[in-house]
C-alpha cells in the first residue's frame, strides 16, 4: 500500500457532480461536504444555484415578507476613519429625562412600584410671612425711636436748655432779676418762639404787637402769667396810632337796620408814662396790660394779675370793655423798667 497522501482535489461546487465514493481507497478521507443550508421558515432548504425552490404546501399560511436588513457598514480599512456611532437615544425615566411610559423600552414595567413626590407643606410659607412681619416690626420700631429722637432734638433746640438746668432761651427785653424785683417770687421771662409760640402763645394776650419780638412770663416754668413785647423803629408813632385805632370800638352796618358792634379792648389813656400810652381791657385769657411809646420804642406788657397777687378789681366802660385797673398799674410799673 502506498503511503503517499492523496492529492488535493477541487471541492465540487453548486451544480457539479458528486465524485464516486467507491473509487476512493480505504485509507483516503471522505471528501468535504458542502455546508448545509439553514432551514427556512417553511422547513425546507434554501435552493442553490440551478435548483428550483420547493413550493410551500397549499394549506400552509403564507409567511409575511421579512423586513430587509439594514445595509451593513463597510469595514474600516487602513487609513480610513471608522464610522461615527449612532446618536444616543435620550434617557427614559432617568435624571434629566422625561419619564417613560409603563411597559415602554427603558421604562418601568407594568405594576412596578412608582413612588410619588412628597407634597410640599405650607409651613415654610407661613414661616416666611412671620419672619417678614417680624423684620417690618423691628424696622418700624427703630424708625419710631429715630423720629422721637429727631423731634426731641428739634424741640430742645427751639426751646433751649440752659446750663443751670432751666429751659428756654433768655429774654432780650428784660432779665430775670429785674423781672423778679418788679413782680416778686420766681418769675422769669423766656423767648416766645418755636414750640412755645405754637403752644403757650395760644393762651397769651397777643392782641397788641402780635408780630414784634416777645417773651412769655412764667412763675414755675409751666404756668404763663404774662407777655412782654417790644418794637423799635422810626415809625413807632404810626404803629402806636394804628394799635390805638384797632383797640377802639367799631360798628359795621350790615344793612336792613342791622349793625355789627365790636367793643374793642381800649380801656383808657394813661398819662405820665412815656410819650403816650393806653390800657387794654381784659382778654379772653383774662389778661390785661398797657401799651407805651417812648421815642422810637414801643413796649407792651400784659399780665394775668397784679404784682401784689391781690384779687384784681374789674370795671366796665361805656362801650362794654371789661377793665382791670390794678393789672394795668402793675403792667405800667414793669413797662417803665423796660423803656430806654
Amino acid at each position: 500500500m502506498s503511503s503517499e497522501p492523496p492529492k488535493p482535489g477541487g471541492v465540487p461546487g453548486w451544480g457539479q457532480p458528486q465524485p464516486d465514493s467507491s473509487a476512493q481507497g480505504p485509507d483516503q478521507a471522505p471528501p468535504a461536504q458542502p455546508p448545509t443550508t439553514p432551514p427556512t421558515p417553511s422547513g425546507g432548504t434554501v435552493p442553490g444555484w440551478g435548483q428550483t425552490p420547493t413550493p410551500p404546501p397549499a394549506d400552509a399560511p403564507t409567511p409575511p415578507p421579512a423586513a430587509a436588513p439594514p445595509p451593513a457598514a463597510p469595514a474600516a480599512g487602513r487609513g480610513q476613519t471608522p464610522p461615527a456611532p449612532p446618536p444616543a437615544s435620550p434617557p427614559q425615566g432617568g435624571w434629566g429625562g422625561a419619564p417613560a411610559a409603563p411597559g415602554a423600552p427603558g421604562g418601568q414595567p407594568p405594576g412596578a412600584w412608582n413612588p410619588q413626590p412628597a407634597a410640599s407643606s405650607g409651613s415654610s410659607g407661613c414661616l416666611k410671612v412671620i419672619l417678614i412681619l417680624a423684620l417690618i416690626a423691628v424696622v418700624g420700631f427703630f424708625l419710631l425711636i429715630a423720629a422721637i429722637f429727631i423731634a426731641g432734638s428739634r424741640i430742645a433746640n427751639e426751646v433751649g436748655v440752659n446750663g443751670d438746668g432751666t429751659i428756654g432761651n433768655a429774654c432780650e427785653i428784660i432779665d430775670n432779676a429785674t423781672l423778679r424785683d418788679q413782680l416778686g417770687g420766681t418769675a422769669e421771662a423766656i423767648e416766645l418762639t418755636g414750640f412755645y409760640d405754637a403752644t403757650i402763645g395760644i393762651v397769651l394776650d397777643k392782641r397788641v404787637l402780635p408780630d414784634a419780638y416777645d417773651c412769655w412770663i412764667t412763675a414755675d416754668e409751666s404756668t404763663p402769667v404774662g407777655r412782654v413785647a417790644r418794637y423799635v423803629g422810626s415809625d413807632a408813632a404810626n404803629v402806636f396810632q394804628a394799635e390805638r385805632e384797632r383797640a377802639a370800638p367799631t360798628s359795621q352796618d350790615q344793612g336792613g337796620g342791622v349793625s355789627l358792634e365790636n367793643s374793642g379792648y381800649f380801656a383808657g389813656d394813661v398819662s405820665g408814662l412815656g410819650d403816650e400810652a393806653f390800657c387794654t381791657g381784659v382778654s379772653p385769657a383774662v389778661q390785661a396790660g398797657v401799651l407805651v411809646r417812648k421815642g422810637d420804642t414801643l413796649v407792651y406788657v400784659s399780665l394775668s394779675g397784679p404784682s401784689d397777687e391781690s384779687t384784681p378789681d374789674f370795671g366796665v366802660t361805656d362801650d362794654g370793655v371789661v377793665t382791670a385797673p390794678q393789672i394795668c398799674a402793675s403792667a405800667q410799673g414793669l413797662a417803665a423798667r423796660i423803656l430806654p
